[in-house]
């Protein structure tokens, strides 16, 4: 899976799930649209083992 957002970048390597938090602007502070791409990646790693 790839990220769905430019703030939360969301890939899988050698099996191991990473998200990267890209907004330093703001020291990577969430915000709601963060939480919910953060969410639908671990959601969608969770149905894929």
């Amino acid at each position: 899976m790839t990220g769905e957002s430019d703030e939360v970048l969301a890939r899988v390597e050698d099996g191991v799930g990473l998200l990267t938090l890209n907004r330093p602007q703001v020291i990577n502070s969430l915000n709601l649209p963060m939480v919910t791409a953060m969410a639908a990646a671990l959601s969608a790693w969770a149905d894929d083992p």
